[in-house]
């Protein structure tokens, strides 16, 4: 059952246009055996685990900023480990319940600390424009645009 999951997982990924991870250890690696398939984890691996909340966290809120994907990424995983709890005695399943355990600790942990770090948000009234002695020059260089890309589609990220 584990490995259908996993194969299912790795499959739907690719409907969700990601092509096979080269960056980690990830469930959207590609595999050539049943040896390789049992040793991939059954989780996105941060940066597809970005490109995905990239393009599904706008489901659930306003246009995409990062306390949307914060919100959808903390939802999976919650998803995911209640999921995983129904299947204690799934060797697979046990141990990925551990692991989103830990990740959603930490996830709440790095939250909080952001929050005493930065006191509270200023809201968009508190904040002014700073007057620009270019104006056709940008105050900050526009950071460059990334695309997922899976044979011929090729879907803007940021």
């Amino acid at each position: 059952m584990s490995r259908t999951a996993r194969t299912m997982s790795h499959e739907i990924g690719h409907c969700m246009v990601l092509d096979h991870c080269s960056f980690f250890a990830c469930v959207m690696q590609g595999t050539a055996n049943i040896a390789e398939d049992v040793r991939q984890p059954p989780y996105l691996c941060p940066i597809c685990l970005q490109k995905l909340s990239n393009l599904l966290a706008p489901l659930i809120g306003k246009p995409t900023t990062p306390d949307i994907q914060m919100q959808f990424i903390q939802g999976q995983h919650e998803a995911l480990a209640r999921f995983c709890r129904r299947w204690p005695k799934v060797g697979m399943f046990a141990g990925l319940a551990a692991w989103m355990a830990q990740r959603l600790e930490l996830m709440q942990s790095h939250m909080a600390s952001q929050e005493t770090d930065s006191g509270e948000q200023p809201s968009p009234d508190d904040v002014k424009a700073a007057p620009a002695s270019h104006p056709r020059e940008p105050l900050a260089s526009p950071s460059p645009q990334l695309y997922l890309q899976s044979g011929s589609m090729r879907v803007p990220i940021n």
